[in-house]
């Protein structure tokens, strides 16, 4: 496999075009766009392109519902852990936040998920220049599909 290096602003695949090649994140800063419009940003280790996302959905099945998780403020971090992101999974699925430099954080994160999945787990870390991402915290939160109730 050779490496590539994508360029900002680059579209790797996009929706309707013939795309063979399968893309691996491994570090940096990237948002993907669905069908449907939404947009979320993918955490390093993600698998990009049609061949990846097919054989995603082979494996769960299509997404029948949507989880948006609202991210409001940051309180009590200490600056040694760095500039906080969270990372979002259910079951397959996970998503990133931005990474903010102040404590509002003001952002909404849409996790399409399959009747199956009923636990997230959200992990908060610290992202600092050239050096390991600390985890600061995280939490499961288990919900029921069917009645929309959410349980901590």
């Amino acid at each position: 496999m050779t490496p590539y290096l994508a360029i900002p602003g680059e579209n790797l695949t996009e929706i309707g075009r013939i795309c063979s090649s399968i893309y691996v994140l491994q570090r940096g800063n990237m948002s993907v766009t669905d069908a449907a419009g939404g947009m979320i940003y993918a955490p390093a280790g993600t698998l990009l392109g049609h061949i990846a996302t097919g054989a995603l959905q082979k494996k769960t099945g299509l997404p029948s519902m949507g989880l948006r998780v609202e991210l409001l403020t940051a309180q009590g971090l200490k600056t040694k852990y760095g500039r906080p992101y969270v990372i979002a999974k259910c079951g397959a699925v996970v998503c990133r936040s931005s990474i903010k430099n102040s404590k509002n954080w003001k952002e909404e994160m849409l996790l399409k998920l399959t009747v199956h999945d009923q636990t997230v787990t959200l992990i908060v870390r610290g992202w600092r220049r050239q050096q390991f991402h600390s985890i600061i915290g995280s939490a499961d939160v288990s919900f029921a599909a069917s009645s929309g109730d959410i349980t901590t």
